[in-house]
């Protein structure tokens, strides 16, 4: 693994030198196909063109180091998202007061609003919807992610268009 740690660390500085914040990495099974997917971020957003552009700059260091990975995958380039990962105990320091969701062992999911992040041990304090709150270490953290709920008064950014219209 800590091959694969230096790796994602070459990863992250290819990602900044490019101007983008690397967010993080995720080495995930989907459709029985291995899948490393690289979350990019920037204060104005990711296009497709952005993703397309890491993705490229990626591709030529991960064929430098060719056979570092565990086993066959594709390369993902993505934006985190509305409902974005939360990889670091600093993620869920920048994002306190917002919903999110901790994914536990045992399958066990702890939903609520981020109150604060303790130190030494590091720990996630979470406010649960009925006022409790929660301390969860960490290390038992196996995926988190924020939470998307729609501000209030906040519009459709859409309108249905009548079928007398689209004549």
């Amino acid at each position: 693994m800590k091959k694969i740690a230096e790796l994602y660390a070459q990863m992250r500085t290819v990602i900044a030198s490019l101007g983008y914040e690397c967010v993080g990495f995720e080495l995930v099974s989907e459709g029985g196909a291995k899948v490393l997917r690289a979350y990019v971020d920037d204060a104005g957003g990711v296009s497709l063109d952005d993703c397309e552009q890491v993705a490229r700059e990626l591709n030529a260091l991960l064929d430098e180091h060719e056979g570092e990975l565990p086993q066959r995958y594709f390369l993902e380039v993505s934006s985190p998202g509305l409902d974005r990962p939360l990889f670091s105990i600093e993620d869920y320091e920048r994002f306190i007061g917002r919903e999110a969701v901790v994914h536990l062992p045992g399958g066990k999911k702890p939903a609520g609003r981020l109150k604060r992040v303790t130190r030494a041990p590091d720990a996630v304090v979470i406010e649960t919807r009925d006022g409790a709150e929660r301390e969860i270490a960490f290390d038992a953290i196996k995926r988190g992610r924020l939470v998307y709920t729609p501000e209030t008064g906040q519009k459709k950014t859409f309108k249905k268009i009548s079928k007398k219209k689209k004549k």
